[in-house]
C-alpha cells in the first residue's frame, strides 16, 4: 500500500476532471453516497483556502482520495467548531470559505451504521432490519457500503413487550461490532461470517465500492489500456457491485474483473463453502458498472468498451443497461421490500 500527493495545477485538473466523471452518474441507494463524494471534492478545491487545500493525498491502488484526505476534513470540522465555540477561532479561519462549506457540506465518512426496522417478521417473536454500512477500506483505497436485510429472532420481539426504541438499540449495539469485523471482503464471506450470530438471519447483503480510478499512465488490463489510450484526459470509475440473494437458482458473475469468492479457495475449501451456501440458501451475484469519461465526449470510448466487454454496464454520459439484477438508479431494491 502506497500513497502519493498532488498540488498545484496537477490537483485542480484531478478535481476538476473526476468532479465532470462523477456528475453524470446516479448510483443506486448499494454505492456510498455520490452526493458527499462530490461534497468532498468540492471541499479539497484549492481555491477554498490555498492555505488548507495545498495537497491530496491519493492511494496508488485505486488512484483515488486516501483515507487521510478523509481523516482531515473531519478533523479540520472538529477543530474549527470546538475554536469557534470556544471563542478561540482565527480570523483567518472565520472568513475562510472553506471552514463554512465544511460546516454545510456532507462528506464520507470513514465509519457509519444506519440501522432501519422494517417491521415484525411472520414468524414469532423475530423483526426485519436493514444495516446499512459505510466505511473506507484500506486494502483497496476504496469507499464501500454494505446493505444488508436480516431477520432478528428475540423474545425481545414479543408483541407484548415491544419497545422499538429500546430494541433497535439493543440489535445495533450487538452488530455494530459484528459487522465491523465482517463486513472487510466480499458479500458471501460476510454472509458467512454473519449468519454465525444467534438469531440472525441474513436475507440479503450487498456490497457496492466506489472505485479504482484509471487514467493513462496506470497499469490497467486490456480493452481499456487501449481505449484510455485513445484520448488524453480520459477517465474509468470503477463500481462494482457484488451481493448475495435467496431467490437465485444459481451463482452468477457478470463481472469481467473477478472470480467468485469459491474458485479463488483450494477445492477442499470451494467444498466447504459450497456447502455453507446450501445450507444457508443464497447464491452469489456480480457485476460491474463503469463511468467514462473524456475531453472530447465518451461515445467512441464507451461503445468501444461495450463492444469488447459486452457485460459491463456504462454509466455517465452515455448509459448501457446490460444484464442487471440491480437498478442502475436509486430505486428502492432490486427485491420485494
Amino acid at each position: 500500500m502506497g500513497f502519493y500527493s498532488l498540488d498545484g495545477e496537477s490537483l485542480i485538473t484531478y478535481l476538476e476532471r473526476l468532479g465532470n466523471l462523477v456528475a453524470g452518474v446516479d448510483c443506486s441507494r448499494y454505492y456510498p453516497s455520490m452526493s458527499a463524494f462530490t461534497g468532498a471534492l468540492h471541499l479539497w478545491e484549492p481555491c477554498l483556502d490555498p492555505f488548507v487545500n495545498r495537497s491530496l493525498q491519493l492511494d496508488e491502488v485505486s488512484d483515488l482520495p486516501a483515507e487521510s484526505a478523509y481523516t482531515r476534513l473531519a478533523n479540520e470540522l472538529k477543530l474549527f467548531q470546538r475554536e469557534r465555540n470556544g471563542g478561540i477561532c482565527s480570523l483567518r479561519k472565520l472568513r475562510s470559505p472553506y471552514y463554512a462549506l465544511l460546516e454545510q457540506t456532507p462528506f464520507p465518512r470513514l465509519f457509519s451504521l444506519d440501522l432501519h426496522f422494517r417491521g415484525f417478521s411472520q414468524s414469532p417473536n423475530s423483526a426485519r432490519f436493514r444495516a446499512v454500512l459505510d466505511r473506507f477500506d484500506l486494502s483497496e483505497g476504496v469507499l464501500v457500503r454494505y446493505t444488508i436485510d436480516f431477520v432478528h429472532e428475540d423474545s425481545l420481539w414479543q408483541p407484548s413487550l415491544v419497545r422499538l426504541g429500546e430494541g433497535v438499540s439493543r440489535v445495533s449495539r450487538i452488530l455494530r461490532n459484528a459487522l465491523s469485523t465482517s463486513c472487510q471482503d466480499e458479500a458471501e464471506l460476510a454472509v458467512i461470517i454473519l449468519s454465525r450470530l444467534p438469531g440472525i438471519t441474513v436475507q440479503q447483503l450487498i456490497r457496492g465500492r466506489l472505485g479504482p480510478l484509471w487514467r493513462q499512465g496506470k497499469p490497467m488490463a486490456s480493452p481499456f489500456l487501449e481505449i484510455l489510450s485513445e484520448v488524453e484526459g480520459t477517465l474509468l470509475l470503477h463500481l462494482p457491485l457484488d451481493g448475495i440473494f435467496t431467490d437465485l437458482k444459481d451463482d452468477c458473475n457478470l463481472d469481467p474483473m473477478a472470480n467468485l469468492y469459491r474458485n479463488t479457495l483450494s477445492e477442499e475449501s470451494s467444498l466447504t463453502m459450497e456447502k455453507m451456501a446450501q445450507n444457508l440458501g443464497y447464491r452469489v451475484l456480480k457485476e460491474r458498472r463503469v463511468a467514462l469519461w473524456s475531453p472530447k465526449g465518451v461515445a467512441r470510448c464507451a461503445h468501444q468498451l461495450a463492444k469488447k466487454s459486452p457485460h459491463l454496464i456504462i454509466m455517465g454520459q452515455i448509459s448501457t443497461q446490460g444484464v442487471s439484477r440491480w437498478p442502475v438508479t436509486g430505486s428502492n431494491s432490486p427485491r420485494k421490500n
